[in-house]
């Protein structure tokens, strides 16, 4: 494939969004071995959405090397010229990526010399940024707007309860069947990140509205909530009916990431807060933990199913309720120091 093949605004796209149409993997030999890699890394169990960010890494080092590159030819000095490229905040990730590719490379013998990820200049951490979390005000009014939604306001009442109060994730979302809330023991099991398992425990508002969410009718269906409904689905206005709600033979959710993003940005938009993405309130609720528990990184770390406790410190930098308690302590404690 050739750039002639392209007008310009086919083009400016691919630039924009190299994984788009799987362009890359067309337009150099490295572009081939990253959908070989792609293809292995989602056998090993690797999470959908850390596939998105591998690849979007990947197509952009297949896209501005030379088109006759390939893993066996890689140089630093072609690495080097694309990090330059890419912006200082995931410049560690996106090496990260580049590492994996090649220690693949290595491994399946598609390379026979050394890294040369190994030979890039040590690239420093950029300090975490402070989360834009929602406030508690705008918090009730997201759930109020999705109690008061025309359609479906008790199952609404239920999906943005579970997601502000357990931190979720949009694929644990996308997942969430109506068997993973035990309202005898209190928690959700949630099914996130590469297929993995972590319950939540949940407490007061969120037990009393499922309770109220199990007792409901569905609109447009003579019965009530099974353990294998999905949680997420849809009214379809073509046919009247609900989309997604029971799919059979799928390992996947009833309802596409892109109809979830639509149904938040409408809860939202009702709520009238200013638009954030759903991933907010995970970093609220784990911002909110902290605050709650002065602190408690360990407790922070086991309810957000974090592997790394590194993880769960960036929310330290946007949690401040806890700073300032330890500066009441503090005070406390020199007074008592003064007598």
């Amino acid at each position: 494939m050739t750039a002639a093949l392209y007008t310009l605004s086919e083009a400016m796209e691919y630039l924009r969004h190299p994984t788009k149409n799987l362009a890359y993997q067309q337009m150099s030999r490295l572009g081939a071995s990253v959908a070989e890699y792609l293809a292995w890394k989602r056998l090993s169990g690797a999470s959908e959405a850390t596939l998105v960010t591998t690849e979007s890494d990947l197509a952009r080092l297949a896209r501005d090397v030379p088109a006759d590159t390939d893993v066996a030819t890689v140089t630093v000095e072609q690495l080097m010229l694309v990090l330059e490229q890419v912006p200082a905040a995931s410049r560690r990730r996106a090496s990260s990526h580049w590492n994996g590719l090649l220690e693949w490379a290595i491994l399946s013998g598609k390379r026979t010399t050394p890294n040369p990820v190994k030979m890039l200049p040590k690239i420093r951490r950029v300090p975490p940024r402070v989360y834009d979390i929602f406030s508690g005000p705008e918090l009730a009014a997201i759930v109020n707007a999705a109690r008061t939604d025309p359609l479906l306001p008790v199952v609404n009442e239920v999906r943005a309860l579970l997601l502000t109060e357990t931190g979720m994730r949009a694929g644990g979302a996308l997942n969430l069947r109506v068997r993973d809330v035990n309202l005898y023991e209190r928690r959700v099991l949630l099914r996130e990140k590469g297929d993995k398992e972590r319950l939540v425990p949940i407490r007061g508002e969120v037990v009393q509205a499922f309770d109220r969410f199990l007792l409901e009718p569905y609109p447009l269906l003579d019965r009530q909530p099974l353990p294998d409904d999905y949680l997420w689905f849809t009214i379809n206005a073509h046919c009247g009916r609900l989309t997604g709600l029971h799919p059979e033979g799928t390992k996947k959710g009833p309802v596409s990431y892109s109809t979830f993003w639509n149904w938040w940005k409408a809860t939202c938009e009702r709520a009238g807060i200013r638009y954030r993405k759903s991933h907010m309130s995970r970093h609220t609720y784990a911002t909110n933990v902290l605050d709650a528990t002065d602190g408690n990184r360990y407790a922070a770390q086991q309810l957000l199913g974090h592997v790394s406790p590194a993880t769960t410190d960036i929310y330290l930098h946007s949690s401040s309720l806890h700073m300032e308690l330890a500066v009441d302590k503090l005070e406390a404690f020199r007074n008592l120091q003064r007598g």
